[in-house]
């Protein structure tokens, strides 16, 4: 039995997550040096480049290359992408931070419990 072929979809899928994770990985980065980092081709993380600009998930940085050749356009992550809440809770306090797509602290808050704070006290200062 021969295994099934991937589709288009699940292809422009697979491209789109190494250009988001290459994008996570480095600040901003040409078309080129995304292809160079994941191992895809030029052609298809252009695609992927385009798609993923036109979703909203990615910029045009207005910088461009110099050297020899084409000036090349930097891309990187759309500002305000996405954030997640980090949580810590210890004896002593509860800690929040919300961070950006590329870990950077966007807000940070702190709540100090008493040693025998309880677990009801320490959820309500999450």
């Amino acid at each position: 039995m021969t295994p099934a072929k991937p589709s288009l979809e699940m292809l422009r899928a697979l491209t789109d997550e190494n250009v988001l994770r290459a994008l996570m990985a480095h600040p901003r980065l040409t078309r080129a040096e995304i292809a160079a980092l994941t191992g895809i081709s030029k052609p298809t993380i252009s695609d992927g480049v385009q798609r993923l600009a036109g979703s909203g998930l990615l910029v045009d940085t207005g910088e461009r290359t110099t050297g020899r050749g084409r000036a090349g356009s930097y891309y990187a992550l759309a500002p305000g992408l996405g954030t997640a809440l980090v949580a810590s809770i210890t004896p002593y306090g509860v800690t929040g931070e919300t961070v950006d797509a590329l870990g950077a602290t966007v807000d940070r808050a702190r709540t100090d419990l008493g040693r025998n704070a309880g677990e009801r006290r320490a959820a309500r200062a999450l």
